[in-house]
């Protein structure tokens, strides 16, 4: 308690005073109470506070990778301001790791992020075949098994051959085939190869003719379906009849 002085108070109630501090409120001594005694009364009336400074705290805010993205200084029981949402690729940023209300310490806030998470959809367009999966970013793709197609060689993911071998992003990843190729040979009467064709599955072969030679008349391919649908390596061989011939009388 400081005494300062006398005041009188006027008919209507008015009084004035003036005077100045001992010292200046400070932390350690806390908040200053202005107050008037009534001259025969034991009360005292409290007229005003003089705010002491509170303390201040360094209040820091760091990214993913440690790196201090923000630095404050909060007045004690005030809150901290809260900076830009940080980012980081393939992650979500869910906040930070504690609240901002009413500092009362040094504090440091550390972002929080959940790694994205994306969907890939495997395609099978030869066997009509779909496969949904869940994976997180960074993730090694990983495939389903192939199924088998008659006529037809797995070639492979698309999105694999093409280097996309983790997830960033909704992907859809489809099976190749490649049509596989058989060779048909077709031989003449005495088992000479008269043409060679590389045929892909499923398609007919270029049926060549064939010339009569020593009697023997071409009839046809044997097995012609084997040509006409190809569907492995084929040899054909050509059917014949002899032309029997008389002499004159």
């Amino acid at each position: 308690n400081e005494y300062i002085g006398q005041s009188v108070v006027a008919d209507d109630g008015s009084y004035a005073f003036t005077f100045k501090l001992r010292e200046e409120p400070t932390v350690k001594t806390g908040d200053f109470t202005v107050a008037i005694g009534i001259e025969g009364t034991t009360n005292r009336i409290e007229i005003d506070t003089i705010k002491a400074p509170k303390p201040t705290y360094e209040v820091k805010f760091y990214d993913w990778d440690g790196t201090v993205i923000n630095t404050q200084t909060v007045t004690e029981g005030e809150d901290a301001i809260l900076p830009e949402n940080p980012t980081k690729e393939g992650y979500d940023f869910l906040g930070w790791d504690k609240s901002v209300a009413n500092i009362t310490e040094d504090t440091e806030f550390f972002a929080d992020f959940k790694k994205q998470e994306f969907t890939v959809v495997f395609v099978d367009w030869e066997n009509q075949l779909i496969k949904v999966e869940k994976f997180e970013y960074g993730d090694v793709l990983t495939t389903p098994d192939f199924s088998e197609v008659e006529g037809y060689t797995f070639d492979g993911w698309d999105q694999i051959k093409k280097g996309h071998s983790t997830v960033t992003q909704d992907m859809v990843v489809s099976a190749n085939y490649e049509i596989n190729t058989y060779t048909v040979k077709f031989y003449d009467f005495d088992g000479n190869v008269i043409s060679t064709q590389e045929v892909d599955y499923g398609s007919e072969a270029n049926a060549p003719s064939l010339d009569s030679s020593d009697g023997k008349q071409f009839a046809g391919w044997f097995n012609p379906e084997e040509y006409q649908n190809v569907s492995h390596d084929v040899s054909i061989y050509p059917s014949y009849y002899f032309e029997e011939t008389t002499e004159d009388r």
